[in-house]
């Protein structure tokens, strides 16, 4: 069995570190990707972590995984989440994320929320569209929900001014299950209404009273 374990991008050597680069920006279009430089700043609200092949330690990591926790919340957001694309295939990305999880739940986060791309925005047969279901899909194997949030429309975060169509998905961290990867059901009511506005104000700077948040708790029915 391939051992593969989560460690801190900062801890890399500099060659490892060029080598995620390329993973980051060979996965994102600008329209979804951050600057390098804005996701390896060190803050202290965000955790960049990558994923290693214990049995290779000097083969590039695997994957990356970019969390940033939501304020004074003990939720976290999940800004980024890929596997090397000449990697895919191979468990690695259930691998990491169950190190994700594991990791958050060591310290005592309790809610892990994340956007994707709306597939219906896509023409039926682009291959964008498909990257879109695949996406989706893997985080609903993996017990993350699609909540029940309408016309969530974050501002644009990347780097070519398109806003692309986002849709919110999350789970719960807690849970009674003896499975210690098994994610908890989905928040509702006023649970959904802090996780809608928080992630709108300590992922994308705009506070309760912006007429996008207010927009997005109405039509939800928050």
């Amino acid at each position: 069995m391939t051992r593969r374990q989560l460690a801190l991008f900062a801890g890399l050597d500099d060659a490892h570190k060029a080598a995620v680069r390329h993973v980051y920006e060979s996965s994102f279009p600008l329209a979804l990707r951050a600057p390098w430089e804005e996701i390896t700043a060190g803050r202290p609200d965000e955790l960049l972590l990558v994923l290693e092949d214990g049995e290779s330690p000097e083969l590039p990591p695997v994957g990356l995984a970019l969390v940033r926790h939501l304020g004074t919340t003990s939720m976290s957001f999940l800004r980024y989440f890929v596997i090397d694309a000449e990697r895919r295939g191979g468990g690695h990305g259930s691998a990491l994320w169950s190190a994700l999880v594991g990791h958050l739940r060591q310290f005592e986060r309790s809610m892990l929320l994340l956007d994707v791309e709306d597939p219906d925005g896509r023409a039926e047969d682009s291959p964008e569209r498909r990257d879109d279901l695949r996406r989706i899909e893997f985080y609903r194997r993996h017990g993350v929900h699609m909540l029940a949030v309408r016309e969530y429309a974050p501002p644009d975060h990347g780097q070519d001014g398109e806003e692309p169509r986002l849709l919110l998905m999350g789970a719960s961290l807690t849970h009674e299950s003896t499975d210690s990867h098994k994610l908890g059901p989905a928040p509702t009511g006023s649970a959904l209404r802090e996780a809608v506005t928080a992630v709108y104000r300590d992922r994308y700077g705009l506070e309760a009273d912006d007429p996008a948040v207010r927009a997005t708790l109405r039509a939800s029915g928050l």
